[in-house]
């Protein structure tokens, strides 16, 4: 229900919704976390620009990574959102400094907000994705545990990473440290870093020292805790033309889901009520509904499929939809301009005459198409063998195949 409530309000589809929650479930979420962190993720995709896979997966990993709880994605969302748009980064490059950085943080004893800010000033400065994520879970590994080399060379410059026996916020301990290396020469201050840091980490140390110095990195930290971002930046990317066509997509989505429910049941129960009173069924499709996508083709075809092989339709035809003039459908479609062409030599159920945004007339075809290959199910052909009861029956398959091998040529996509 959740999926279908998304698809009507946002820019992502029910189905690409309900994909996002397959993966967080795979990323080990309950059900009630997923519901939680559902609404903030497709903000946080749509204002990144990633599919909802990615989002998903780089929302799983943070809220893992800092033990943060489901209920807090819009925090998170916000945070990252706040920092891609104000720094030389992308919600990909985040993504992956934080899946190093993350684990490391929490043990330090940083917070989502210090983390991406630190990224959003190394990102800055061309030190971005799985390279500034590499470098900060050095710094604080080489911090947090300090070798002898490293203590002394902190001991030298009369710096201390503790205070009261917890760990420095490190935009102050970085400051302290540039302060303390102003009396160095800048060789000297060169060897000092590198002892400390390690050579790999020293040039993302010596950025956030000058930003922890000027109060920069502070600053940008503060920033991030603007909530209402996400939401806002998704909102404006669907602020035109492109956006009002993608929420019109998600919404006949939702719409064609709920007619297939609808309808689907009764017309099962139709079916074998007729086959088992005796009767011939035989069914009518009709594809090219301004409100169809592919997903409902595809259920179409499937139940198609079943009914013949099951023996509970005998024979079926299927056609693409034709709003003849004169008739509501065609008043309605022409009011809003959702009519293809009004050549009315082209409305002989031969082509798509309704516009489709969902789907291009070549795959409706290949829909139909599929629909009348469910003739050749071995199911359906043994049913019809069994059903044969005089020698006219075989002149009417007969017929059948003759009429099935021209559908199949008439919706040639």
């Amino acid at each position: 229900k959740q999926a279908r409530d998304l698809g009507k309000a946002t820019a992502w589809s029910a189905t690409q919704a309900a994909e996002g929650m397959q993966f967080l479930s795979m990323a080990g979420f309950k059900t009630e976390d997923i519901l939680k962190t559902m609404p903030g993720m497709l903000s946080l995709a749509s204002a990144g620009a990633v599919d909802l896979g990615r989002a998903a997966d780089i929302s799983s990993n943070i809220l893992t990574g800092f033990g943060l709880k489901a209920s807090e994605m819009g925090r998170v969302g916000d945070v990252l959102t706040n920092t891609f748009t104000r720094s030389n980064t992308t919600l990909e490059m985040l993504g992956n400094t934080m899946k190093y950085a993350a684990p490391i943080a929490v043990s330090y004893g940083l917070g989502i907000e210090q983390v991406a800010a630190m990224t959003a000033k190394l990102g800055d400065a061309g030190i971005q994705g799985e390279m500034a994520g590499t470098a900060l879970r050095g710094m604080m590994t080489r911090l947090s545990k300090p070798t002898k080399e490293v203590s002394k060379a902190l001991a030298e410059l009369g710096v201390e990473v503790k205070k009261d026996g917890k760990m420095k916020d490190m935009a102050t301990l970085l400051a302290e440290l540039a302060k303390a290396e102003e009396k160095l020469t800048d060789a000297g201050r060169m060897r000092a870093n590198a002892t400390i840091f390690g050579t790999e980490a020293l040039s993302a140390a010596s950025v956030l020292m000058k930003a922890a110095a000027d109060g920069s990195l502070k600053d940008f930290e503060h920033g991030l805790k603007e909530t209402g971002t996400t939401e806002e930046v998704a909102r404006r990317q669907l602020d035109n033309l492109s956006g009002d066509v993608t929420i019109l997509k998600s919404g006949l989505e939702g719409l064609q889901l709920t007619i297939y429910d609808a309808v689907q049941p009764a017309l099962r129960s139709m079916t074998q009520w007729a086959t088992e009173a005796g009767l011939d069924v035989h069914l009518t499709f009709m594809f090219g509904h301004a409100w169809e996508g592919r997903e409902e083709m595809e259920r179409t075809v499937a139940l198609a499929h079943k009914l013949l092989a099951s023996g509970h339709a005998s024979t079926l035809q299927c056609t693409l939809t034709v709003p003849y003039p004169g008739t509501p459908l065609f008043r309605e479609l022409d009011a809003a301009n959702a009519l293809a062409t009004k050549d009315w030599d082209e409305y002989d159920m031969r082509r798509a005459i309704t516009k489709t945004p969902l789907v291009s007339e070549a795959e409706i075809k290949c829909a139909i198409q599929e629909v009348y290959r469910g003739f050749l199910q071995p199911g359906a052909l043994l049913h019809r063998l069994t059903s044969t009861r005089t020698l006219f029956d075989f002149g009417f398959y007969y017929r059948g195949i003759r009429s099935l091998i021209g559908h199949l040529v008439d919706f040639k996509a």
